[in-house]
Protein backbone atom coordinates (compact mmCIF):
# COMPACT_ATOMS: atom_id res chain seq x y z
CA UNK A 1 0.00 0.00 0.00
CA UNK A 2 1.25 3.39 -0.99
CA UNK A 3 0.87 6.69 1.80
CA UNK A 4 -1.95 7.82 -0.44
CA UNK A 5 -4.16 4.82 -0.09
CA UNK A 6 -2.74 4.13 3.58
CA UNK A 7 -3.59 7.92 4.76
CA UNK A 8 -7.43 7.65 2.75
CA UNK A 9 -7.98 4.10 4.53
CA UNK A 10 -6.92 5.59 8.40
CA UNK A 11 -8.94 8.85 7.25
CA UNK A 12 -11.93 6.65 6.29
CA UNK A 13 -11.52 4.73 9.54
CA UNK A 14 -11.20 7.55 11.64
CA UNK A 15 -14.54 9.48 10.10
CA UNK A 16 -16.77 6.29 11.03
CA UNK A 17 -15.49 5.58 14.51
CA UNK A 18 -18.52 5.39 16.73
CA UNK A 19 -18.79 8.60 19.10
CA UNK A 20 -19.12 6.77 22.23
CA UNK A 21 -16.11 4.60 21.22
CA UNK A 22 -14.07 7.76 20.34
CA UNK A 23 -14.61 9.27 23.29
CA UNK A 24 -13.81 6.20 25.57
CA UNK A 25 -10.57 5.93 23.49
CA UNK A 26 -9.96 9.41 23.58
CA UNK A 27 -10.00 8.94 27.34
CA UNK A 28 -8.19 6.00 28.03
CA UNK A 29 -5.24 7.67 25.58
CA UNK A 30 -5.02 10.63 27.50
CA UNK A 31 -4.73 8.39 30.81
CA UNK A 32 -1.78 6.59 29.60
CA UNK A 33 -0.26 10.12 28.80
CA UNK A 34 -0.39 11.77 31.57
CA UNK A 35 0.54 8.80 33.64
CA UNK A 36 3.88 8.23 31.18
CA UNK A 37 6.78 8.61 33.42
CA UNK A 38 7.88 11.28 30.11
CA UNK A 39 5.15 13.32 30.83
CA UNK A 40 5.17 14.02 34.35
CA UNK A 41 8.85 14.48 34.16
CA UNK A 42 8.43 16.78 31.29
CA UNK A 43 8.38 20.98 32.17
CA UNK A 44 8.02 21.83 28.53
CA UNK A 45 5.02 20.18 26.61
CA UNK A 46 4.99 20.66 22.73
CA UNK A 47 1.50 19.57 21.51
CA UNK A 48 -0.82 19.47 18.62
CA UNK A 49 -4.22 21.33 18.97
CA UNK A 50 -6.65 18.33 17.46
CA UNK A 51 -8.96 18.54 14.89
CA UNK A 52 -12.78 16.82 14.80
CA UNK A 53 -11.80 13.29 13.83
CA UNK A 54 -7.82 13.51 15.60
CA UNK A 55 -7.57 12.39 19.70
CA UNK A 56 -9.16 14.99 21.19
CA UNK A 57 -6.11 17.12 22.71
CA UNK A 58 -7.87 19.92 24.30
CA UNK A 59 -8.56 18.41 27.78
CA UNK A 60 -4.56 17.30 27.74
CA UNK A 61 -3.66 21.02 26.51
CA UNK A 62 -5.89 21.88 29.84
CA UNK A 63 -5.16 19.77 32.10
CA UNK A 64 -0.79 20.30 31.39
CA UNK A 65 -1.64 23.69 32.05
CA UNK A 66 -3.27 22.88 35.57
CA UNK A 67 -0.57 20.84 36.71
CA UNK A 68 1.70 24.29 35.84
CA UNK A 69 3.51 22.66 33.03
CA UNK A 70 4.64 25.50 30.17
CA UNK A 71 2.55 24.53 27.07
CA UNK A 72 3.17 25.37 23.05
CA UNK A 73 1.81 24.50 20.38
CA UNK A 74 2.37 24.99 16.85
CA UNK A 75 2.33 27.98 14.78
CA UNK A 76 2.75 27.40 10.31
CA UNK A 77 4.24 29.25 8.67
CA UNK A 78 2.98 28.18 4.90
CA UNK A 79 5.46 30.14 3.50
CA UNK A 80 8.51 28.22 4.60
CA UNK A 81 6.87 25.21 5.25
CA UNK A 82 8.16 25.25 9.02
CA UNK A 83 6.47 24.58 12.34
CA UNK A 84 7.33 27.08 15.24
CA UNK A 85 6.27 26.42 18.88
CA UNK A 86 4.05 28.88 20.55
CA UNK A 87 3.84 29.07 24.20
CA UNK A 88 0.18 29.62 25.39
CA UNK A 89 -1.30 30.01 28.57
CA UNK A 90 -5.14 28.95 27.38
CA UNK A 91 -6.43 27.15 24.60
CA UNK A 92 -8.86 30.19 24.40
CA UNK A 93 -5.88 32.19 22.68
CA UNK A 94 -6.25 29.77 19.37
CA UNK A 95 -8.03 31.11 16.55
CA UNK A 96 -9.37 28.97 13.54
CA UNK A 97 -6.59 29.60 10.56
CA UNK A 98 -7.27 28.67 6.70
CA UNK A 99 -7.80 26.76 4.47
CA UNK A 100 -8.46 23.51 7.05
CA UNK A 101 -9.47 25.26 10.35
CA UNK A 102 -6.46 24.36 12.64
CA UNK A 103 -6.38 25.99 16.00
CA UNK A 104 -3.36 28.14 15.92
CA UNK A 105 -1.84 31.00 18.19
CA UNK A 106 -2.53 34.36 16.92
CA UNK A 107 0.91 36.05 17.52
CA UNK A 108 2.38 38.26 14.75
CA UNK A 109 5.45 38.27 16.09
CA UNK A 110 6.77 34.96 17.70
CA UNK A 111 10.49 34.09 20.10
CA UNK A 112 11.31 30.40 18.58
CA UNK A 113 11.23 28.51 22.15
CA UNK A 114 11.79 25.08 20.71
CA UNK A 115 15.31 24.44 23.11
CA UNK A 116 13.20 24.17 25.98
CA UNK A 117 10.61 21.65 24.86
CA UNK A 118 10.87 18.26 27.14
CA UNK A 119 8.64 16.00 25.19
CA UNK A 120 6.46 16.65 22.11
CA UNK A 121 2.97 14.98 20.98
CA UNK A 122 3.07 14.69 17.60
CA UNK A 123 -0.05 13.87 14.91
CA UNK A 124 -0.18 11.55 12.67
CA UNK A 125 -2.53 9.26 10.72
CA UNK A 126 -0.64 5.51 10.92
CA UNK A 127 2.15 4.29 12.80
CA UNK A 128 4.42 0.95 12.84
CA UNK A 129 5.52 -0.32 15.81
CA UNK A 130 9.00 0.46 15.01
CA UNK A 131 8.16 3.63 15.01
CA UNK A 132 7.30 4.73 11.67
CA UNK A 133 5.06 7.40 10.98
CA UNK A 134 2.80 8.53 8.18
CA UNK A 135 1.36 12.23 8.30
CA UNK A 136 -0.74 14.25 6.84
CA UNK A 137 1.98 14.86 4.05
CA UNK A 138 2.57 18.37 3.76
CA UNK A 139 5.79 17.31 5.90
CA UNK A 140 6.22 20.28 9.07
CA UNK A 141 6.44 17.48 11.54
CA UNK A 142 9.19 15.68 9.77
CA UNK A 143 11.28 19.38 9.00
CA UNK A 144 10.25 20.06 12.85
CA UNK A 145 11.63 17.15 14.31
CA UNK A 146 14.83 16.52 11.86
CA UNK A 147 15.89 19.71 13.15
CA UNK A 148 15.15 19.02 17.01
CA UNK A 149 16.52 15.30 17.32
CA UNK A 150 16.94 15.64 20.91
CA UNK A 151 13.06 16.10 21.81
CA UNK A 152 10.97 13.06 22.90
CA UNK A 153 8.55 12.46 20.55
CA UNK A 154 4.89 10.89 21.65
CA UNK A 155 2.64 9.82 19.31
CA UNK A 156 -1.43 9.16 20.06
CA UNK A 157 -2.88 6.66 18.20
CA UNK A 158 -6.33 4.32 17.78
CA UNK A 159 -5.44 0.84 17.76
CA UNK A 160 -6.35 0.47 14.17
CA UNK A 161 -4.13 3.12 13.37
CA UNK A 162 -0.95 1.00 14.40
CA UNK A 163 0.11 -1.42 11.14
CA UNK A 164 2.31 -3.94 10.71
CA UNK A 165 4.07 -2.20 7.63
CA UNK A 166 3.88 1.56 6.68
CA UNK A 167 5.14 3.21 3.89
CA UNK A 168 8.16 5.33 4.40
CA UNK A 169 11.03 7.55 2.78
CA UNK A 170 14.62 8.63 4.00
CA UNK A 171 13.33 11.67 5.38
CA UNK A 172 10.31 10.35 7.70
CA UNK A 173 11.26 10.97 11.32
CA UNK A 174 10.34 8.00 14.02
CA UNK A 175 9.04 8.47 17.37
CA UNK A 176 9.54 7.43 20.68
CA UNK A 177 6.40 5.94 21.94
CA UNK A 178 3.25 5.44 20.59
CA UNK A 179 -0.12 5.71 22.50
CA UNK A 180 -2.95 3.88 22.14
CA UNK A 181 -6.77 2.83 24.00
CA UNK A 182 -5.10 -0.34 24.30
CA UNK A 183 -1.47 -0.31 25.39
CA UNK A 184 1.93 2.10 25.68
CA UNK A 185 4.38 1.33 23.06
CA UNK A 186 8.08 1.89 23.57
CA UNK A 187 10.15 1.65 20.17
Amino acid sequence: MNKKDCRNLIKNKRRLLDKDVKLSSDNAIKHRLLNMTEYKKAKNLFIYVSMEDEIYTHEIINLSLALGKKVFVPKVDRVSKTMIPVQINSINELIKVPPFGILEPEFSHIENQVDKIDLAVTPGLAFSRNGDRLGYGAGYYDKFFKENKDIVKVALAYDFQILDFIPTEVHDEKINFLISEKELIII
